[in-house]
């Protein structure tokens, strides 16, 4: 099957407030506030859990489809972005209250009542899948990709794939964590102290641009169009290579992604700066979005690549509808 005949049945994103602010010259209005988890769901979660979620539930929302109604042609493929698996966070409640003359912090923590006892289980890589499958009872393929834009492009290239051989009908691809989690924020600070004053200067002086340590998430929901009875747009060309040299795009790298008058005029769309709990895919939906608002332009391709070489491409068309 050609990889033309994958459609977008729905999306969902929930931005950071920093990642909210980056994008509204490109998405006004695309984002939704998170919904609070349940307990019983809650305590397995990690940071991103409540935003992932409520991703995906635009998602079913926006494709009209039940997800508990889902059988074992269903796909799920997830990317937890950084390394906040624990996050520094969890710990924090206890370590107020550890006396290292008294224990290691070791010993503290593995005997403190503050700490989560499912600690164990929300800072696997595969968390968020965990906590999606068990919410919405949902079974068939599966995988779990873990770190920034190669998890993102990983999981959606697993989508195409599966759905392409015919192994499943539907698929939802969802990234979600932070831009720059404590641990990572922790080892900057301490293995950069040559640079310090630069590295403060970075970040907007002592303050830290606390923001970056912020979750946000993303969900797409695919189909294969001869099963889909909703489509929003077609998607093809899902590619990804490593290159040391940065690579100039058709636009060129020094235009920015809110300039849409010159993204449209190129066809092309390229951006280095998606933030790493979204990657390629938090672009795509920002581009489906946008083109939806757009009369007289129906395609673009859309290119990315991040600071390690990485670089990921797409090519994303909208349909007025698809039929079963």
């Amino acid at each position: 099957m050609d990889a033309s005949q994958i459609v977008v049945s729905g999306y969902g994103i929930v931005p950071t407030a920093s990642g909210l602010q980056r994008c509204t010259g490109l998405t006004p209005g695309l984002g939704a506030e998170v919904k609070p988890l349940s307990r019983r769901i809650k305590r397995f979660a990690c940071r991103a859990g409540a935003q992932a979620i409520t991703a995906c539930q635009l998602a079913f929302e926006m494709a009209d489809i039940d997800p508990e109604g889902l059988g074992e042609n269903f796909g799920l493929y997830t990317n937890q972005s950084g390394y906040q698996n624990p996050d520094i966070d969890d710990y924090a409640p206890s370590l107020n209250n550890w006396d290292p003359n008294q224990s290691s912090a070791l010993n503290h923590l593995w005997h403190s009542r503050e700490v989560n006892p499912f600690l164990a289980i929300n800072s696997l890589g595969n968390s968020l899948l965990g906590i999606v499958s068990v919410l919405w009872s949902l079974r068939g393929d599966c995988a779990a990709f873990v770190l920034n834009q190669a998890g993102a492009i990983s999981a959606l290239n697993e989508a195409v794939f599966n759905l392409r051989q015919g192994t499943i009908d539907s698929a939802l691809v969802l990234s979600a964590g932070t831009d720059q989690d404590m641990f990572e924020r922790y080892y900057q600070e301490r293995y950069q102290s040559r640079h310090q004053e630069r590295y403060q200067a970075r970040l907007g002086g002592a303050a830290e641009d606390s923001n970056t340590s912020e979750c946000g998430a993303v969900a797409l929901l695919l189909q294969r169009k001869d099963v889909a009875t909703k489509g929003i747009a077609c998607i093809s060309d899902v590619s990804q290579y490593y290159r040391a040299v940065e690579l100039k795009s058709d636009v060129g790298s020094d235009i920015e992604p809110t300039d849409w008058q010159k993204i449209i005029a190129s066809q092309s769309y390229y951006n280095a700066q998606e933030p790493r709990w979204g990657g390629i895919v938090y672009s795509l939906i920002q581009i489906i979005y946008r083109l939806q608002q757009q009369p007289n332009q129906t395609s673009i391709h859309i290119q990315s690549h991040d600071p390690h070489g990485l670089h990921a491409s797409v090519r994303v068309k909208l349909v007025d509808g698809v039929s079963s």
